[in-house]
């Protein structure tokens, strides 16, 4: 893209982290994570709920939360897909009462969800 003189943007680099979390590929991630940064555009919500399912998906439960806790003391704004990404995670493994806790959370803050939303964290939950 630099070849072409096309600059990157926040969808660019969410795409590509999607992509680079969808293979297990965190560490070339977090690589563009860091150049997103320094063309100084900060990583927002949808490229946090990006890297958060997807170390959440590989199980890798404790990055995924240390990023959604840093994410959320930042102010960063948190939808209902990154609830859901953490909820899904926790419930995987095996961390059922932190996944409630935060599922309460989002009732308290009155997230609005999807129905397809709502039945995968309720379904998470009932899992865990």
């Amino acid at each position: 893209m630099k070849d072409l003189k096309c600059t990157p943007n926040h969808v660019t680099y969410s795409i590509l982290i999607n992509g680079l979390c969808r293979v297990r590929k965190f560490n070339k991630a977090f690589v563009y994570w860091q150049e997103m940064k320094k063309q100084g555009l900060q990583p927002n919500t949808i490229t946090y709920t990006t890297m958060i399912s997807g170390l959440a998906k590989a199980g890798n439960i404790r990055d995924a939360s240390g990023l959604f806790e840093r994410f959320k003391a930042s102010g960063g704004i948190l939808d209902s897909a990154s609830y859901n990404a953490m909820i899904e995670g926790l419930s995987s493994g095996n961390r059922a009462m932190e996944a409630y806790a935060l599922f309460e959370e989002t009732r308290q803050k009155r997230l609005s969800y999807s129905y397809q939303d709502m039945c995968c964290s309720v379904g998470c939950l009932a899992q865990g």
